[in-house]
């Protein structure tokens, strides 16, 4: 199940079968059935190692393929996107991973018969994606710093929970180790300099299975939004961590709310860039807005 052979007019599946903690294996009889049932001709290949699904994309998009459908989470879709940023492949998703914030700002559930449903109607819509030191691609929200560190952890850890509950773990397992960090970025509209909690950068809502860091990110509107939060008193963060599920947490201080085409950070020591769930690079970085740079099977 390692090879592809696809024409134009047959959908190139793939799967990563541990994503969600194995969901995504377990559900490829059930996902064939779905499918055939909605008379989607396809062809399906399941990834056996880390960086297999980009690979695997690569090759389709190489023998002419024109719709690419990954079965997994956030970071199986980074590996396809970063196959097919700026060509005419149309993707389409299927969302059994842990997070699937990709998914949910699209308004595709995690549930099977919609998703093969968003598949067969196959309404394509351009959305932006974030370059990241003009090699590497991610589509949702990219962190360093406190977010980047939850992440990390909540990557090991995420057999043990679902979703969002790996990631509030995450949090209280940070919480009070943290060490601010001292950071240069510059953005379109100025400066930040100084000791931070984390910056994100969002072309999407959110990330960490549903955590609304950057409220007001829309995908297709060729801007990035970045959340900086400064330097925060840690008891006050047990008020600031229950605001930003909600994206309410502009209200503090310390939060600092931009929109910017392009941004670079520094730091004193050099921290990870995690865009997707994905370490995508460290400190120093440039991302950049490329607008309109994925064509996505979207409702």
């Amino acid at each position: 199940m390692g090879s592809i052979m696809s024409n134009a007019e047959t959908a190139q599946v793939i799967v990563n079968p541990i994503a969600g903690n194995s969901k995504c294996g377990r559900s490829v009889p059930l996902l064939i059935a779905k499918l055939l049932e909605r008379e989607i001709t396809h062809e399906l290949t399941v990834s056996r190692y880390s960086g297999q699904v980009r690979e695997l994309a690569l090759q389709a998009k190489e023998q002419g393929c024109e719709r690419i459908i990954v079965c997994g989470g956030d970071g199986t879709i980074n590996e396809a996107i970063n196959a097919l940023a700026d060509s005419d492949v149309k993707l389409g998703v299927l969302p059994l991973g842990t997070g699937n914030d990709f998914a949910r700002t699209l308004g595709i559930i995690e549930d099977l018969d919609f998703a093969c449903n968003v598949l067969r109607d196959e309404k394509v819509r351009k959305v932006d994606l974030v370059k990241v030191n003009g090699d590497k691609y991610y589509g949702s929200v990219g962190g360093i710093g406190f977010d980047a560190e939850v992440a990390s952890w909540a990557n090991r850890y995420k057999r043990f929970a679902p979703g969002t509950t790996i990631y509030l773990l995450a949090i209280l397992a940070k919480l009070f180790t943290y060490r601010f960090k001292r950071v240069a970025i510059a953005h379109d509209t100025g400066n930040h300099t100084g000791e931070i909690l984390m910056a994100a950068i969002g072309n999407t809502e959110w990330y960490g299975g549903g955590i609304n860091i950057t409220p007001s990110a829309v995908m297709d509107d060729g801007v990035l939004d970045i959340c900086v939060v400064q330097k925060i008193n840690k008891l006050k963060l047990l008020l600031f961590f229950p605001s930003v599920l909600k994206g309410t947490h502009a209200r503090f201080s310390e939060v600092k709310l931009y929109r910017t085409k392009k941004i670079s950070i520094s730091s004193e020591t050099p921290l990870q860039l995690l865009g997707d769930g994905e370490i995508l690079g460290e400190t120093p970085v440039s991302l950049e807005v490329i607008p309109q740079a994925l064509n996505i099977i979207a409702p």
